[in-house]
């Protein structure tokens, strides 16, 4: 069974590396692949496909002790205090991250609900979803969070700009949005810049270390220029009232490894010079009983929507397009 299984588990784990760096061109791209064959031997993936390979777990498996202690944090460089940047993985991270969404939103009045003491949406509670944090000592000063497309609920700015991410399917596109951008007053307005780089950095290739090559946003129009050059993002939709942000003006953008290289070089080669740990890539669905949690402690509105698209009891279902 093993010598059956092994050469086609092989075969997997080289067309995974080779799709998640189709289309990158230039130096660097043979060292990536290298990368995304090298840690996903060693990491999570290989217990996702090892029951469809009939392998013997003990004989080219172990499970890694990250698996139960949680994902590696990554330390933010270029800021003077221990900041770190991880993925959210227990009820506290999650928590923090969601009432820091909620306090900005409703600071800036894209929280129709002041009531609301966090802002859990169905979109994160899909289980393919991410949660990204930077914290210090115990306090989340930033966070974002990444919503790989699916059959289930599709992408959250697909009900604005449903024209836009029909196109990029059609296009063979593995789409990612990143959604609830939140910072915490007492991040330093030094600090901002190399937080969010690292966070980017974390997030991005978490994308395509598990097969995406696309990312998309909705932005207000005044923070255009940042993503546009800092980040390289490249405008997708035109400006357009968002009724998830109760009406405020939204551009839509998209970002790939190629467009980073082109249009913000020194971006991305922060993000891309050097490949995170494998352990700093783990994630897990959120568990059913804190989905219910973190809903119970939403809007009205968000808590009928999980309500009516999940089935907690029996969990759910959501396979991603790609």
């Amino acid at each position: 069974m093993e010598s059956s299984g092994q050469p086609q588990f092989g075969d997997w784990l080289n067309q995974l590396a080779k799709d998640a760096v189709a289309g990158v061109v230039g130096k660097g791209t043979r060292d990536f692949e290298k990368y995304v064959a090298g840690t996903l031997s060693s990491d999570v993936s290989i217990e996702k496909h090892r029951r469809q390979f009939k392998l013997e777990a003990g004989s080219v498996y172990r499970k890694n002790s990250f698996l139960r202690q949680g994902p590696r944090a990554v330390p933010v460089i270029g800021v003077q205090r221990p900041i770190v940047a991880k993925i959210a993985s227990n009820r506290e991270e999650l928590r923090a991250a969601f009432e820091l969404v909620a306090r900005n939103y409703q600071a800036a009045g894209y929280e129709g609900s002041m009531s609301c003491k966090v802002r859990f949406t169905p979109y994160h509670a899909l289980p393919d979803s991410v949660t990204f944090i930077a914290e210090h000592d115990g306090n989340v000063l930033m966070t974002m969070t990444l919503v790989p497309d699916n059959t289930l609920l599709g992408l959250p700015l697909e009900s604005l700009f449903g024209e836009e991410v029909a196109r990029l399917r059609r296009a063979r596109r593995r789409l990612a949005e990143v959604i609830s951008l939140a910072a915490h007053k007492d991040l330093d307005a030094r600090e901002f810049r190399p937080v969010f780089l690292a966070m980017s950095r974390l997030l991005f290739q978490y994308h395509l270390a598990y097969g995406g090559d696309t990312l998309v946003i909705t932005v207000n129009p005044r923070h255009s220029k940042f993503y546009i050059k800092t980040m390289g993002y490249q405008p997708l939709g035109p400006c357009r009232p968002y009724e998830q942000v109760q009406g405020h003006p939204a551009e839509a953008y998209l970002l790939d490894v190629e467009l980073a290289r082109l249009h913000a070089p020194k971006t991305y080669d922060k993000i891309f010079a050097e490949w995170v740990p494998g352990a700093a890539l783990v994630a897990r669905p959120i568990p059913p009983h804190l989905v219910r949690y973190l809903s119970e402690e939403a809007s009205e509105i968000a808590k009928e929507r999980i309500r009516r698209t999940f089935d907690l009891d029996g969990y759910f279902s959501s396979p991603r397009r790609w």
